[in-house]
């Protein structure tokens, strides 16, 4: 799985970030040369805008940072969140999610808002090509606010505070995707580990088969129709939104079966499969 950008975006803090792969590098920014990263503002649908009052700004660090002379400082301004102030960074894209070693950032927070006046504090989008297409497929989130109080499986990461550098470990933390369908990662008391959204992400080769109707089916039944043309094996495949019951055999597919029916068309399959021995006589 492959990631084609990371952005972050916020209310009003300063911001540190690292990240590295599988070789180490540096890579120094200032006002004057971003480097690989963009400063962008986008309202609540995605779209970048500029008739805001929502800033990216750049600037000598405040006391106690842990990284370097300068950060940046994201406000969100007087519509409070509905326009993001956002760095996006392309640099890495096409790196393997599993070959980073190192993802974190540290925060310093002015302004606590959010849910229930929970906080929220800028967060990490990760864009990802699950299929190496080079087209994206979903985006995985992670937030500071889900890192303390949610999961005991997970590093807790402490509570969000005002007017102190906190640090954040990204790589071991909580994500959650925008589809829900990555381990059925979601935000809150679902967010999941970046292992958990990987095998959750493990395509089977989804091949051209016999079933002209294959178009049609998602990932899940596409896959059983791709294992069931390649090998003898023989597939029941359960849908995750309806539940409802298939058998993919020889890259074709029965679907709408009941219990009942499951039972009469495994058995007639699995009989059509049984070859029976070669007799052999004795010799006299």
């Amino acid at each position: 799985m492959n990631f084609r950008h990371a952005g972050c975006c916020a209310v009003l803090v300063s911001l540190v970030f690292a990240a590295s792969a599988v070789a180490d590098t540096t890579v120094s920014v200032s006002p004057a040369g971003l480097g690989p990263w963009q400063s962008v503002v986008s309202d609540t649908h995605g779209n970048f805008v500029t008739n805001t009052d929502a800033t990216v700004s750049w600037g000598v660090n405040p006391p106690g940072a842990p990284l370097g002379t300068g950060s940046v400082t994201l406000d969100t301004g007087t519509e409070h969140g509905d326009s993001a102030p956002q760095l996006v960074d392309q640099a890495l894209a096409g790196t393997q999610l599993a070959a980073l070693k190192t993802l974190s950032y540290s925060t310093l927070g002015t302004l606590i808002a959010g849910p229930n006046l929970q906080g929220q504090l800028p967060y990490l989008v990760l864009t990802l090509d699950l299929n190496g297409d080079g087209t994206e497929d979903d985006s995985i989130v992670f937030e500071p606010i889900y890192q303390h109080g949610y999961r005991s499986d997970l590093p807790d990461q402490g509570a969000i505070q005002t007017d102190v550098w906190q640090n954040w470990d990204a790589l071991h933390g909580g994500w959650w995707s925008f589809s829900g369908n990555l381990a059925g990662a979601s935000p809150g008391f679902g967010v999941k580990s970046i292992p958990q959204i990987l095998a959750a992400a493990c395509l089977l080769p989804l091949e051209d088969t016999q079933d002209r109707a294959s178009h049609r089916y998602g990932m899940r039944h596409r896959a059983a129709l791709s294992i069931s043309s390649q090998t003898d094996a023989i597939v029941i495949v359960v849908s995750e939104e309806t539940q409802a019951i298939s058998i993919a055999s020889s890259g074709r597919i029965i679907g709408g079966l009941d219990e009942e029916r499951l039972r009469r068309v495994l058995s007639s399959l699995l009989r059509s499969r049984i070859q029976p021995l070669p007799f052999r006589s004795k010799a006299s």
